[in-house]
């Protein structure tokens, strides 16, 4: 199981499956869009091949917790999800201490893993700045990121806690994470500025229309093409 629903989630799985086969990122080095390679075609073809076969076809409707609700129910072997599922699953699932977390599979160019969004700031809007400020950084502190890794297994950013014995106790597979940060991607928000929402939404819908069974090449290059008309604005 996995996400296969048109948003957020399934940007974050095609971004993936593009970097591991070979297709790098949506965007090159100098921001233009690079969609419709032949890479990215073939990542897109293959995890289309996988809905009806490995993977129900009511995948395409599923985010987040559709997909770890059917896995937590004993209904899917394996579960592409972010970490928080294994809390979850230790505290009320008959998964408890019957599961494992491993590294997503590897593709020609090797492993890659989307950094996730769980970044906590001070909206500039916010009528009580420095009350606000004060609440993240109390949230970021060495107590509260490991408190928020045991109950909740969420990552910490202090390197220390991979090494904490209680938080290893709570959380095993943060033992030897290293090895995933070494493949981690990142989505291309930085370079693409406020129009990141739209052009993400050209592509996971992209990826969408390819895993409903669109062809994959003619699809990539008429959303390269929507991703250049939006970023030239």
């Amino acid at each position: 199981m996995w996400q296969g629903i048109n948003d957020e989630a399934l940007t974050c799985n095609a971004f993936e499956w593009q970097h591991a086969i070979g297709g790098g990122s949506f965007l090159d080095v100098e921001g233009n869009p690079q969609l419709a390679s032949p890479e990215s075609v073939e990542a897109f073809t293959k995890a289309a091949s996988w809905v009806g076969s490995i993977s129900p076809d009511r995948v395409l409707e599923f985010d987040e917790e559709d997909s770890r609700l059917m896995w937590q129910r004993g209904d899917a072997a394996f579960l592409r999800n972010w970490s928080y599922v294994f809390a979850l699953a230790e505290q009320d699932s008959f998964l408890k201490e019957r599961m494992g977390v491993a590294p997503l599979p590897a593709g020609p160019a090797g492993r890659a893993a989307t950094l996730g969004g769980w970044e906590l700031m001070v909206s500039k809007f916010s009528r009580y700045p420095r009350e606000a400020a004060a609440l993240v950084r109390f949230m970021t502190s060495e107590s509260e990121q490991k408190k928020r890794a045991i109950e909740g297994s969420y990552n910490p950013t202090i390197k220390a806690l991979y090494q904490d014995s209680q938080v290893i106790h709570a959380v095993p597979f943060f033992r030897g994470f290293e090895e995933t940060y070494q493949s981690l991607v990142v989505r291309p928000s930085t370079q693409i500025g406020a129009r990141y929402a739209e052009v993400s939404s050209i592509y996971s819908g992209a990826v969408h229309d390819i895993l409903g069974g669109v062809d994959a090449e003619t699809r990539l290059t008429q959303a390269e093409e929507e991703m250049a008309s939006v970023m030239q604005r």
